[in-house]
Protein backbone atom coordinates (compact mmCIF):
# COMPACT_ATOMS: atom_id res chain seq x y z
CA UNK A 1 0.00 0.00 0.00
CA UNK A 2 1.02 3.33 -1.15
CA UNK A 3 0.32 6.01 1.58
CA UNK A 4 0.01 9.95 0.94
CA UNK A 5 0.36 12.68 2.91
CA UNK A 6 -0.55 16.22 2.57
CA UNK A 7 0.70 18.95 5.14
CA UNK A 8 1.36 22.51 3.55
CA UNK A 9 1.93 24.49 6.95
CA UNK A 10 5.16 26.17 7.82
CA UNK A 11 8.16 24.77 9.76
CA UNK A 12 6.66 24.89 13.11
CA UNK A 13 3.56 23.51 12.40
CA UNK A 14 4.61 20.36 10.25
CA UNK A 15 7.31 19.63 13.27
CA UNK A 16 4.36 19.36 15.27
CA UNK A 17 2.81 16.77 12.90
CA UNK A 18 5.89 14.36 12.60
CA UNK A 19 4.49 12.52 15.77
CA UNK A 20 1.57 12.10 14.03
CA UNK A 21 2.89 10.93 10.96
CA UNK A 22 5.53 8.54 12.43
CA UNK A 23 2.63 6.92 14.52
CA UNK A 24 0.98 6.31 10.99
CA UNK A 25 3.84 5.06 9.15
CA UNK A 26 4.17 2.74 12.09
CA UNK A 27 0.72 1.58 12.58
CA UNK A 28 -0.26 0.99 8.77
CA UNK A 29 3.26 -0.34 7.38
CA UNK A 30 3.03 1.37 3.79
CA UNK A 31 5.13 0.04 1.55
CA UNK A 32 5.67 3.29 0.41
CA UNK A 33 5.30 6.90 2.22
CA UNK A 34 5.14 9.90 0.10
CA UNK A 35 4.77 13.40 1.61
CA UNK A 36 3.19 16.84 0.12
CA UNK A 37 4.07 19.99 1.02
CA UNK A 38 6.31 23.53 1.42
CA UNK A 39 9.76 22.39 0.64
CA UNK A 40 10.80 24.80 3.13
CA UNK A 41 9.22 22.87 5.64
CA UNK A 42 9.29 19.06 4.67
CA UNK A 43 13.26 19.17 4.25
CA UNK A 44 13.34 18.50 7.86
CA UNK A 45 12.42 15.18 6.60
CA UNK A 46 14.39 14.80 3.54
CA UNK A 47 16.33 11.64 3.00
CA UNK A 48 14.72 9.57 6.21
CA UNK A 49 14.40 6.12 5.53
CA UNK A 50 10.42 5.84 5.87
CA UNK A 51 9.97 8.63 3.55
CA UNK A 52 9.85 7.68 -0.20
CA UNK A 53 9.57 10.85 -2.04
CA UNK A 54 8.72 14.11 -0.86
CA UNK A 55 6.44 16.38 -3.51
CA UNK A 56 6.28 20.56 -3.28
CA UNK A 57 2.40 21.33 -3.11
CA UNK A 58 3.35 24.59 -5.29
CA UNK A 59 4.12 22.25 -8.18
CA UNK A 60 2.31 20.13 -10.61
CA UNK A 61 1.14 17.70 -10.07
CA UNK A 62 -0.14 18.47 -6.55
CA UNK A 63 -0.55 22.45 -7.52
CA UNK A 64 -3.94 21.42 -9.31
CA UNK A 65 -5.41 19.47 -6.31
CA UNK A 66 -7.54 22.63 -5.14
CA UNK A 67 -9.52 22.76 -8.31
CA UNK A 68 -9.59 19.55 -10.17
CA UNK A 69 -8.45 15.54 -9.40
CA UNK A 70 -5.08 14.25 -10.36
CA UNK A 71 -5.03 11.64 -13.42
CA UNK A 72 -2.89 8.20 -12.61
CA UNK A 73 -2.64 9.26 -8.90
CA UNK A 74 -0.99 5.59 -7.74
CA UNK A 75 -2.28 5.94 -3.91
CA UNK A 76 -4.72 3.81 -2.12
CA UNK A 77 -5.01 6.06 0.98
CA UNK A 78 -4.37 9.68 1.82
CA UNK A 79 -3.74 11.28 5.92
CA UNK A 80 -4.72 15.20 5.16
CA UNK A 81 -3.79 18.17 7.70
CA UNK A 82 -6.59 20.48 6.47
CA UNK A 83 -10.32 20.84 6.63
CA UNK A 84 -10.54 21.65 2.99
CA UNK A 85 -13.10 20.20 0.96
CA UNK A 86 -11.81 20.44 -2.51
CA UNK A 87 -8.67 18.10 -1.46
CA UNK A 88 -10.91 16.05 -0.09
CA UNK A 89 -12.84 15.59 -3.68
CA UNK A 90 -10.31 16.28 -5.81
CA UNK A 91 -8.50 13.53 -4.55
CA UNK A 92 -11.47 11.15 -4.20
CA UNK A 93 -11.98 11.91 -7.99
CA UNK A 94 -7.85 11.10 -8.39
CA UNK A 95 -8.80 7.34 -7.36
CA UNK A 96 -7.74 7.54 -3.71
CA UNK A 97 -10.10 5.36 -1.83
CA UNK A 98 -9.27 5.90 1.88
CA UNK A 99 -8.84 9.82 3.14
CA UNK A 100 -8.37 10.87 6.49
CA UNK A 101 -8.87 14.44 7.48
CA UNK A 102 -7.32 15.55 9.79
CA UNK A 103 -7.83 19.11 11.21
CA UNK A 104 -4.44 20.76 11.63
CA UNK A 105 -5.31 23.06 15.06
CA UNK A 106 -7.53 21.73 18.12
CA UNK A 107 -11.02 23.45 19.04
CA UNK A 108 -9.70 22.35 22.52
CA UNK A 109 -6.58 23.67 24.39
CA UNK A 110 -4.08 20.87 24.19
CA UNK A 111 -0.75 21.01 23.18
CA UNK A 112 -1.15 20.49 18.77
CA UNK A 113 0.95 17.17 18.34
CA UNK A 114 -1.24 15.70 20.97
CA UNK A 115 -4.04 16.98 19.03
CA UNK A 116 -2.63 14.91 15.97
CA UNK A 117 -2.61 12.45 18.03
CA UNK A 118 -5.59 12.27 18.91
CA UNK A 119 -7.44 12.69 15.85
CA UNK A 120 -5.74 9.44 14.53
CA UNK A 121 -7.33 7.75 17.21
CA UNK A 122 -10.81 8.76 15.79
CA UNK A 123 -9.70 6.49 12.88
CA UNK A 124 -8.44 3.66 15.21
CA UNK A 125 -4.96 4.52 15.99
CA UNK A 126 -3.50 4.81 19.19
CA UNK A 127 -0.39 3.38 18.93
CA UNK A 128 1.57 4.57 21.47
CA UNK A 129 5.12 6.09 20.56
CA UNK A 130 8.33 7.26 22.59
CA UNK A 131 10.33 10.73 21.31
CA UNK A 132 11.50 9.76 17.99
CA UNK A 133 13.59 12.98 16.84
CA UNK A 134 14.55 13.62 13.42
CA UNK A 135 16.10 10.27 12.29
CA UNK A 136 19.95 11.52 11.73
CA UNK A 137 22.34 9.51 9.91
CA UNK A 138 25.94 9.05 11.13
CA UNK A 139 27.16 11.13 8.58
CA UNK A 140 24.74 14.07 9.26
CA UNK A 141 26.37 14.32 12.76
CA UNK A 142 29.71 13.80 11.68
CA UNK A 143 29.57 16.31 9.41
CA UNK A 144 27.81 18.76 12.39
CA UNK A 145 30.90 18.00 14.18
CA UNK A 146 33.33 18.62 11.45
CA UNK A 147 31.44 22.34 10.70
CA UNK A 148 32.27 23.07 14.21
CA UNK A 149 35.55 22.23 14.52
CA UNK A 150 36.42 23.91 11.22
CA UNK A 151 34.43 27.26 12.29
CA UNK A 152 37.05 26.60 16.05
CA UNK A 153 34.17 25.81 18.19
CA UNK A 154 35.52 23.23 20.67
CA UNK A 155 34.04 24.47 23.63
CA UNK A 156 30.37 24.44 25.21
CA UNK A 157 28.03 26.32 23.10
CA UNK A 158 24.56 27.52 22.95
CA UNK A 159 22.28 28.77 19.87
CA UNK A 160 20.70 32.02 19.54
CA UNK A 161 18.26 32.64 17.10
CA UNK A 162 17.04 36.64 17.58
CA UNK A 163 14.02 36.10 14.93
CA UNK A 164 10.61 34.97 14.57
CA UNK A 165 8.20 34.98 11.91
CA UNK A 166 6.05 37.50 13.52
CA UNK A 167 7.15 41.02 14.80
CA UNK A 168 5.25 40.18 17.95
CA UNK A 169 6.95 36.81 18.68
CA UNK A 170 10.11 38.70 18.79
CA UNK A 171 11.87 39.37 22.00
CA UNK A 172 13.49 42.77 21.79
CA UNK A 173 17.06 41.88 20.24
CA UNK A 174 19.10 44.16 22.49
CA UNK A 175 17.71 42.47 25.72
CA UNK A 176 18.25 38.97 23.83
CA UNK A 177 21.81 40.17 22.72
CA UNK A 178 22.49 41.37 26.10
CA UNK A 179 21.89 37.85 27.51
CA UNK A 180 23.79 36.52 25.14
CA UNK A 181 26.83 38.66 26.51
CA UNK A 182 26.33 37.46 29.99
CA UNK A 183 25.96 34.13 28.98
CA UNK A 184 29.32 33.86 27.75
CA UNK A 185 30.89 36.64 30.09
CA UNK A 186 29.77 34.43 33.18
CA UNK A 187 29.82 30.65 31.61
CA UNK A 188 32.25 30.94 28.80
CA UNK A 189 29.29 29.77 26.77
CA UNK A 190 29.95 30.70 22.84
CA UNK A 191 26.89 31.82 21.11
CA UNK A 192 26.02 30.52 17.93
CA UNK A 193 23.58 33.06 16.13
CA UNK A 194 21.25 31.53 13.64
CA UNK A 195 19.72 34.04 11.21
CA UNK A 196 16.90 32.82 8.77
CA UNK A 197 15.09 34.35 5.38
CA UNK A 198 13.01 36.20 7.44
CA UNK A 199 15.12 37.42 10.22
CA UNK A 200 16.93 40.44 9.02
CA UNK A 201 15.90 43.18 10.92
CA UNK A 202 15.88 41.58 14.00
CA UNK A 203 19.15 39.95 13.24
CA UNK A 204 20.52 43.09 12.46
CA UNK A 205 19.24 44.86 15.77
CA UNK A 206 20.85 42.06 17.82
CA UNK A 207 24.37 42.39 16.22
CA UNK A 208 24.36 45.90 16.81
CA UNK A 209 24.63 44.58 20.84
CA UNK A 210 26.70 41.33 20.90
CA UNK A 211 30.08 42.78 22.15
CA UNK A 212 31.44 38.89 22.46
CA UNK A 213 33.26 36.59 19.89
CA UNK A 214 30.30 34.98 18.24
CA UNK A 215 29.29 33.04 14.87
CA UNK A 216 26.52 33.98 12.45
CA UNK A 217 24.78 31.20 10.66
CA UNK A 218 22.79 32.17 7.44
CA UNK A 219 20.25 30.12 6.38
CA UNK A 220 21.22 26.93 6.92
CA UNK A 221 19.31 24.17 5.19
CA UNK A 222 16.91 22.86 8.36
CA UNK A 223 18.60 19.08 8.65
CA UNK A 224 21.99 20.87 8.93
CA UNK A 225 20.97 23.29 11.60
CA UNK A 226 19.15 20.49 13.60
CA UNK A 227 22.02 18.09 13.44
CA UNK A 228 24.51 21.38 14.99
CA UNK A 229 21.93 22.03 17.04
CA UNK A 230 21.76 18.54 18.59
CA UNK A 231 25.41 19.23 20.06
CA UNK A 232 24.51 22.65 21.65
CA UNK A 233 24.36 23.31 25.24
CA UNK A 234 20.80 24.59 24.80
CA UNK A 235 18.88 26.96 22.55
CA UNK A 236 17.33 30.21 23.06
CA UNK A 237 14.85 32.07 20.94
CA UNK A 238 11.34 32.75 20.21
CA UNK A 239 8.22 31.01 19.55
CA UNK A 240 9.26 29.71 16.01
CA UNK A 241 9.85 26.84 13.63
CA UNK A 242 14.00 27.33 14.51
CA UNK A 243 12.80 26.84 18.14
CA UNK A 244 10.92 23.68 17.11
CA UNK A 245 13.68 22.31 14.91
CA UNK A 246 15.41 22.82 18.54
CA UNK A 247 13.48 20.65 20.73
CA UNK A 248 12.17 18.08 17.89
CA UNK A 249 16.54 17.59 17.47
CA UNK A 250 16.67 17.22 21.17
CA UNK A 251 18.68 20.09 22.22
CA UNK A 252 17.31 22.03 25.97
CA UNK A 253 15.12 24.68 24.49
CA UNK A 254 14.71 27.51 26.32
CA UNK A 255 11.41 29.29 23.76
CA UNK A 256 9.62 32.47 24.84
CA UNK A 257 6.50 33.44 24.03
CA UNK A 258 4.33 36.23 23.91
CA UNK A 259 1.00 36.38 22.18
CA UNK A 260 0.81 32.17 21.20
CA UNK A 261 -0.50 30.17 23.83
CA UNK A 262 2.42 27.64 24.85
CA UNK A 263 -0.16 24.70 25.93
CA UNK A 264 -1.55 24.91 22.24
CA UNK A 265 2.26 25.48 20.73
CA UNK A 266 4.54 24.57 22.58
CA UNK A 267 7.75 22.37 20.44
CA UNK A 268 7.70 18.75 20.82
CA UNK A 269 10.95 17.37 22.16
CA UNK A 270 12.48 16.20 25.80
CA UNK A 271 14.24 18.96 26.89
CA UNK A 272 11.70 22.42 26.90
CA UNK A 273 10.85 24.94 28.49
CA UNK A 274 8.07 27.74 27.53
CA UNK A 275 8.36 30.95 29.19
CA UNK A 276 5.91 33.33 28.93
CA UNK A 277 5.56 36.60 31.14
CA UNK A 278 1.79 38.24 29.71
CA UNK A 279 0.59 38.52 26.01
CA UNK A 280 3.20 40.78 25.02
CA UNK A 281 6.89 39.17 24.87
CA UNK A 282 8.88 42.09 25.92
CA UNK A 283 6.71 41.58 29.29
CA UNK A 284 9.96 38.96 29.68
CA UNK A 285 12.35 40.56 31.90
CA UNK A 286 16.09 40.00 31.26
CA UNK A 287 16.33 39.11 35.05
CA UNK A 288 13.76 36.63 34.62
CA UNK A 289 15.91 34.58 32.09
CA UNK A 290 19.51 34.75 33.66
CA UNK A 291 17.46 33.36 36.79
CA UNK A 292 16.17 30.41 34.58
CA UNK A 293 19.66 29.67 32.70
CA UNK A 294 21.92 29.75 35.68
CA UNK A 295 19.73 27.55 37.51
CA UNK A 296 19.86 25.29 34.38
CA UNK A 297 23.76 25.76 33.87
CA UNK A 298 24.65 25.46 37.41
CA UNK A 299 23.55 21.83 37.62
Amino acid sequence: MKVLVLHQGAIGDFILAIPAIWTAYLALKPEELHLVGHPSSTEVLKGVFWVKKIWDVNLYPFSTLWFKPIKDLDFKMALVFSKASEWQNALKGSGVKEIWMLPPFPKERIPLFHHHLKNLKSYGISLKTEYMGLFFKEEEKEEALKFLEKKGIRGPFFAVHPGAGSPKKIWPPERMANLSNWLYDRFECFPLVIKGPADQRACDEFLKYINVPHLLIENLPLRKLGALLKFASFFLGNDSGIAHLAAFSGCQTFVLFGPTDPVVFMPYGPYVRCIKKGEEIDEIKEEDLKETLQNYLSK
